[in-house]
């Protein structure tokens, strides 16, 4: 069959399988249109808000309903500093996927530990812990709950198999980054400090006439 998949900051949107292409052809059209308004609405913020409307005021206008235009809504976020990788859960309603988004989102806007792929200023390994905690149970929380796509459930000792099977074969990997970063932190600060401490040099002089 054929389908439709587009997607923006960190959610992907499934369309239904197609028997023809046309159809998929028309699903991507809808898509396209519900990204181009996200976008417009961007700029104030990347609220659930934006999202549901774009998408409501998109099917709306064609007369379409979300439960048989969407087929699943995938949210991803990064686990690269744990895990060396994403993660994502399937939810089979817009409104799950969203309310999941935007609980991912306050978890890592709590602290804002990572800048460019390196640690920021606030990174500390003890901070970082703490995050991935957090991460690690909602993720488990939303595969065994509300997350899958229908039909499709997850146990909890499966989910935690999984990701403690993906820690252990990162760990050499991961023991290597948390160190660079604390060798790159370090010298940031002992630039700060000297840089706090430098005190501008000059000769002296004073001010004088000659005849």
């Amino acid at each position: 069959g054929f389908y439709a998949k587009t997607g923006i900051m960190n959610l992907t949107f499934w369309g239904q399988i197609h028997r023809e292409l046309a159809d998929a052809i028309r699903d991507h059209i809808l898509l396209s249109k519900v990204l181009e308004r996200i976008r417009s609405s961007a700029s104030a913020g990347k609220s659930t808000s934006n999202v549901r409307d774009a998408m409501q005021s998109v099917l709306s206008e064609e007369g379409l309903d979300e439960g048989m235009f969407l087929r699943t809504v995938t949210v991803r976020f990064s686990a690269q500093h744990w895990l060396g990788r994403s993660l994502a859960v399937h939810f089979s309603k817009l409104e799950d996927a969203l309310s999941a988004w935007k609980r991912l989102r306050e978890v890592q806007d709590s602290a804002q530990l990572f800048a460019g792929g390196h640690g920021s200023a606030s990174y500390t390994f003890e901070a970082a812990q703490k995050q991935w905690c957090l991460l690690r149970q909602l993720f488990i929380e939303l595969q065994a709950g509300i997350g899958r796509r229908a039909g499709q459930r997850i146990m909890c000792k499966d989910a935690e198999s999984q990701l403690a099977a993906w820690e252990v074969a990162y760990n050499s990997t991961r023991a290597k980054k948390v160190a660079r970063f604390r060798l790159r932190q370090e010298r940031l600060l002992a630039a700060a400090a000297e840089e706090a401490s430098a005190v501008p040099g000059g000769g002296g002089g004073e001010l004088g006439r000659q005849a």
